[in-house]
């Protein structure tokens, strides 16, 4: 045989390999692909849910001659409320204060919402756990720090 000289059976079988070895690849490259798009995008869609919940069920009184709450105010709250996934029934905001009802489980969620809530925010007034067709909430009164 001469040197260099592979048969045409065994180029046949590298090549077979070499194919099947680029079609695994390229699958296991997809599904990495697919499951990090499903991860960007179910970021996403957590985050429009919110907006939506949040748009959807907000309550705004500006009757009140002094507006003093801007809308860089309202959008540094409603990033708060994002980051810290509190559940935001209505939210009501009158001249210098506002006024958020928040959806709890049991009283272990009761304080954490309200270490969230005395963290960024300085609390005017805290309701107890408040009941309404079989949904937990509590109502706090807050004014936003420095303003």
């Amino acid at each position: 045989m001469k040197e260099g000289y592979y048969p045409q059976w065994y180029l046949k079988n590298l090549g077979y390999i070499y194919k099947k070895n680029i079609i695994r690849t390229v699958i296991y490259f997809s599904i990495f692909f697919v499951f990090i798009s499903m991860r960007i995008i179910g970021n996403h869609y957590k985050e429009l849910n919110m907006r939506n919940k949040i748009q959807a069920n907000k309550v705004i009184d500006l009757n009140s001659n002094n507006r003093d709450i801007t809308t860089y105010t309202y959008n540094y709250i409603y990033e708060v409320i994002l980051k810290e996934n509190l559940k935001v029934i209505t939210m009501n905001i009158d001249s210098d204060n506002i006024i958020i009802n928040i959806k709890v489980i049991d009283k272990e969620d009761y304080s954490t919402s309200i270490k969230i809530l005395e963290e960024k925010f300085s609390i005017i007034e805290v309701s107890s756990i408040l009941k309404e067709d079989e949904e937990l909430y509590f109502r706090a009164r807050v004014k936003i720090n420095g303003y």
